[in-house]
């Protein structure tokens, strides 16, 4: 089961976040990784262990703490469901004939053919 891990990492200067990723990323069981230098959070989802994950970083002389961690919390969308357009294909004195039924939306003028 994927978990999500979230740690307080330091930044001093770019060789700390090229660190930070590379030694997050080479860890076994990690599917992302996301890296929020203002905040200074580390946020890492897949299998790895929090723990081991921590470790590694202070090995590579990064300060690393544990914020949250727990089960992956898929985002809704909150986008509209685009409509399907079908196609018709009507018969004609039994030769196929084909119309391409659009519909044109009247908050753009794009319309879909």
């Amino acid at each position: 089961m994927s978990k999500k891990i979230e740690l307080k990492v330091q930044i001093f200067r770019e060789k700390c976040k090229t660190t930070i990723l590379t030694t997050a990323a080479n860890i076994d069981g990690v599917n992302s990784i996301s890296l929020d230098a203002s905040k200074g959070v580390l946020t890492i989802t897949g299998t790895a262990d929090a723990v081991e994950m921590v470790r590694k970083l202070r090995k590579a002389k990064i300060s690393a703490e544990i914020i949250s961690f727990g089960p992956e919390k898929k985002e809704k969308n909150k986008e509209k469901e685009e409509k399907k357009i079908e196609c018709k294909q009507p018969y004609w004195y039994g030769f196929p004939q084909y119309h391409v039924y659009y519909e044109q939306y009247p908050k753009s003028n794009c319309t879909i053919f």
